[in-house]
């Protein structure tokens, strides 16, 4: 056991530095979430308003908001949003995960008082993962031979949110006269007509982003 626990957390060192896309395929979805949610999460190296997280090194920012961002690795784009509101107001909320129609996979996360999921949802050649955690949720499309890569990279990046109280406190407080009081309601599995072009509009400005002509509308 012990054997196999050590090759885990080698295999997961190795995705934090450059792992190939071989190695974590190997593992099976429920071990990439003990290796990235239950295991300790490396140091924060970037922050944004009022939270700080860790970014793996083969990813990088596109496009950035107060909570929000566009993230991007290896052809693929992630949509982080950072629920600062539910986070001030300890919110939480219930969810369906059950496995029918076209998902693959669903679980329910909960670890030291922060609670979340997985849903990993087949859409024609290409899957859409959902994954909250932490009050932070990111939303990707990918190929099938990437979403245990794109899983571990998602959920190392909510793993290691931090929030700093006094300053989420100075922005949604009661003293607060410039905070936007709509409720993000991002902690429930959105309906499949939910398309993340769409959100990713709705919260990130991206009007000085170049088009991609990769990317896929659903």
């Amino acid at each position: 056991m012990k054997k196999i626990k050590l090759l885990l957390v080698v295999v997961f060192a190795l995705l934090l530095t450059g792992c190939s896309i071989y190695q974590i395929n190997k593992l099976t979805y429920d071990q990439v979430i003990d290796l990235t949610v239950y295991d300790k999460s490396p140091e924060s190296n970037t922050s944004m308003q009022g939270v700080k997280f860790y970014l793996p090194r083969d990813m990088r920012i596109e496009v950035s908001g107060d909570n929000n961002a566009i993230l991007y690795s290896d052809g693929d784009k992630y949509y982080l949003y950072i629920d600062v509101i539910s986070y001030y107001n300890k919110a939480t909320n219930e969810y369906d995960l059950e496995l029918s129609g076209d998902r693959i996979y669903t679980k329910e996360i909960e670890y030291q008082e922060k609670k979340g999921y997985i849903i990993i949802t087949e859409q024609e050649e290409n899957y859409f993962l959902e994954i909250m955690h932490n009050y932070g949720k990111i939303e990707l499309i990918t190929t099938k031979d990437k979403i245990k890569v794109s899983l571990a990279k998602a959920l190392t990046i909510l793993s290691s949110v931090t929030y700093n109280d006094k300053v989420i406190a100075s922005l949604i407080g009661e003293n607060s006269l410039d905070y936007d009081e709509e409720t993000y309601n991002l902690l429930s599995p959105d309906e499949r007509k939910a398309n993340v072009l769409d959100y990713a509009q709705e919260y990130v400005d991206t009007e000085d982003e170049i088009p991609d002509e990769d990317i896929i509308n659903w």
